[in-house]
């Protein structure tokens, strides 16, 4: 679709499609100043089959390829083919989620007009954790100056990015992140819960995620077999999603007998809002998360949170209102506000009421939208381009 010549030319680059992106894209294709342009690195990745590019899209979109090399014990995204299509495109602005885009980005438009802007949710806590060496803090630091912008998951990485690398304020904004909120709301199709072992007649807490190390469920195991006999007869932990930890976990899990723990597998997206449905309440046990979605889709769903401290997602939580808060690595904590939950059992109802509200009002998609444009413009300004 040919750009208004009195619109900002804005493009995106992805690893590749989401749901969650998806739905904020679509909003911001609709903003009368925004002529949207995304560039998929892979149109889908494994462990997520269900993800695939909607025919729905009213934005435009090119799968533009990507290399995949394991670095640094984990794999990583290069987008080889990138320069040949922003030099192609002619763009008022470059919105690169991570390291790096942001070099390839900054390597081709070189004395180029485009401003690029890093989509962000870094912090310190997860940068320590993943155990970058110290060259990598460098390329940041010489790299952050001469980017454009900072569109930012959260407050905690807007002052991590000012108090680590000096970033000044106008160069930074906040994006809430958000999901659709509506699509959680639905939950009449039951279809894709025929096969789960679901619980019956019992208290269920759900978890959602990727079956991998740093997702923390087995710090939650642990602490699933300490509770209280008087709660784990009356409850069973459900553990939905797949990957390389799984058998392990179900080994852990079943070293306790008297504990009630079912691994569902993957579950589809369009599934999960049945899935939420029939649960009580969620918990995140994250021990490093740039947010932490199944947050927001909990949330939207209606159910009190138990958020890890290690998810910056934790920003949605109001303790006592819609959710509590704990940290993973202190199993006596972590312990004692499952409890404190399980003792308010009166107030799941208001909490997760509380939760929606949380979702609609502060994390939607016309916020983030909202949001995005506002710093798009701001950045823009800042450099001294004239708006329409």
């Amino acid at each position: 679709m040919p750009a208004d010549s009195r619109q900002i030319k804005v493009v995106i680059v992805m690893p590749v499609w989401s749901p969650m992106r998806h739905i904020l894209f679509q909003s911001l294709a609709k903003h009368p100043d925004i002529h949207l342009t995304v560039f998929f690195e892979k149109e889908t990745i494994s462990h997520r089959p269900s993800w695939n590019l909607s025919s729905d899209a009213i934005y435009d979109w090119k799968c533009i390829g990507s290399y995949h090399p394991k670095f640094l014990n984990r794999y990583r995204l290069i987008p080889l083919k990138l320069p040949r299509y922003l030099k192609h495109y002619q763009t008022d602005v470059i919105i690169v989620v991570c390291l790096t885009q942001a070099v390839i980005a900054l390597l081709t438009l070189f004395r180029k007009k485009t401003k690029i802007l890093l989509w962000t949710g870094e912090n310190a806590y997860v940068l320590s954790r993943r155990s970058y060496p110290k060259s990598i803090t460098r390329i940041r630091r010489m790299l952050y100056p001469f980017l454009d912008g900072f569109g930012c998951y959260s407050k905690e990485t807007m002052a991590f990015l000012k108090q680590s690398f000096h970033i000044p304020d106008d160069k930074t904004f906040r994006i809430p992140q958000c999901i659709d909120n509506q699509h959680f709301l639905k939950t009449s199709d039951k279809t894709g819960l025929k096969n789960l072992d679901l619980p019956k007649n019992k208290v269920m807490v759900l978890t959602v995620g990727r079956l991998i190390e740093y997702k923390g469920i087995d710090h939650l195991i642990s602490a699933w077999h300490r509770l209280p006999d008087s709660i784990l007869q009356n409850t069973t932990l459900c553990i939905a999603g797949t990957g390389p930890a799984r058998k392990k976990l179900e080994l852990f899990a079943r070293q306790n007998s008297k504990t009630d723990i079912k691994f569902l597998g993957f579950v589809e997206y369009n599934t999960l809002p049945e899935l939420y449905s029939n649960a009580d309440i969620f918990i995140l046990p994250s021990l490093e998360d740039n947010w932490g979605f199944v947050i927001n889709e909990a949330m939207a769903s209606g159910l009190p949170v138990l958020c890890s401290i290690n998810a910056i997602a934790k920003e949605m939580i109001l303790p006592g209102k819609n959710g509590y808060l704990f940290d993973p690595l202190n199993q006596t904590q972590m312990i004692a506000t499952m409890i404190t939950l399980f003792k308010n059992r009166d107030l799941w109802v208001k909490m997760g009421q509380y939760g929606q509200i949380t979702a609609s009002k502060n994390y939607s998609v016309q916020a983030a939208t909202a949001a995005l444009v506002r710093g798009i413009k701001k950045i823009l300004t800042n450099k001294g381009t004239e708006l329409n």
